[in-house]
């Protein structure tokens, strides 16, 4: 977008005739979120991101690029990211999950592949077909991006996999994944693999995959589950979750009717208190201590306690009309990935609040 400054000049011709001429100039006006100059063309479509303190990972719908600590990253902003191909198209209703070892791909009807973030090359890659290793499986019922990633990573560098059966229940599949680095190269491996069963009864679908600590939350159309990241199941909730996170030692469940409320790291839930149906729809993540929310092109500062909840609505200048897929914290930036492009601003500006202007 563009302002328009008019400039009048008046010219004196060469026989002393005066001619007034109007010249045009536009000035590219300035957002508080700036636009990464490296994310462009086929590039641009961006799905979810994650960062430590040595490195930043970044996926789209054909390539994932990272940065580790010894990159350029001074003078400017356009520095250096490391794209790589990724093994398969992906598509945008569908987000696949990040850590800092390695990112879990579906490749097909029946297999995922697992790749090492800080040298993804295609040959790095470890598929796994999940029918080889369970022959009850049927397909995989990906959860859509507006609920959660339809795959998850805890802590303990366990990949909890869902999946529906040939009779049409729920079962899952976890992975010990390790990997094996030298001065060059990355690269990654399974050590052993689990099937999780839950309780066999027809489900209309999985709706939500959260990721606390070690553990996973997995909702389908009646219930929630736990597994522990020994294997061990338990249905916490009786009844779908929409999005779930931990604040200062609290698990907050979002459900559609109240927030359930969990102090003994997710073992046992007990009903707290209502909430407005907006907050089911946002998605949360943490900048350092603080909990953040963003839906669409907002992004917000969320304060759950046990009494209530609330949110501030923070500066999106620059992001209006995109939608934002994640939002990352590195090296003293804070980065948000959308379907057209990577935006960013420093963290010291960040949790401004959102002001109206009036023009």
């Amino acid at each position: 977008m563009f302002n328009r400054i008019l400039i009048f000049i008046g010219l004196i011709g060469l026989f002393g005739c005066e001619k007034e001429t109007t010249i045009i100039k536009e000035v590219e006006k300035e957002y508080n979120w700036k636009k990464h100059a490296g994310f462009n063309y086929d590039n641009v479509v961006q799905l979810n991101s994650f960062a430590t303190s040595d490195g930043f990972y970044i996926l789209g719908t054909d390539y994932f690029s990272n940065i580790d600590q010894e990159s350029s990253f001074y003078d400017t902003i356009n520095y250096f990211f490391s794209s790589f191909y990724l093994p398969v198209d992906l598509t945008t209703s569908i987000k696949f999950p990040i850590s800092k070892d390695f990112i879990v791909l579906n490749t097909g009807i029946k297999s995922i592949c697992i790749g090492p973030t800080k040298s993804p090359f295609l040959n790095n890659y470890k598929y796994v077909n999940i029918e080889r290793i369970d022959s009850s499986f049927r397909e995989f019922d990906l959860i859509y991006s507006h609920n959660s990633e339809c795959f998850a990573i805890n802590n303990s560098r366990q990949v909890f996999i869902p999946y529906l059966t040939k009779a049409g229940s729920v079962q899952g599949l976890l992975i010990d994944v390790d990997s094996v680095s030298s001065i060059n190269y990355f690269e990654v491996d399974t050590i052993k693999t689990k099937i999780i069963k839950f309780p066999d009864v027809l489900v209309y679908g999985l709706l939500s995959l959260n990721c606390i600590n070690d553990n996973f939350y997995l909702s389908t159309s009646e219930d929630t589950y736990r597994i522990d990241k020994e294997g061990n199941v338990e249905n916490v909730i009786e009844q779908r979750i929409y999005k779930a996170f931990e604040f200062e030692g609290i698990i907050y469940a979002l459900c559609r009717n109240n927030v359930f409320l969990s102090s003994d790291n997710g073992k046992t839930f007990v009903t707290s208190y209502e909430i407005p149906s907006d907050f089911l729809y946002v998605d949360y993540t943490r900048i350092g201590n603080k909990l953040i929310g963003y839906y669409r092109q907002q992004i917000f500062e969320i304060f759950p306690s046990i009494n209530g909840i609330y949110g501030v609505e923070l500066d999106n200048n620059g992001l209006e009309n995109i939608l934002i897929t994640s939002i990352s914290e590195f090296r003293e930036k804070i980065f948000v990935t959308t379907f057209s492009g990577v935006y960013y601003k420093e963290k010291e500006d960040f949790f401004k609040e959102k002001t109206m202007n009036i023009e």
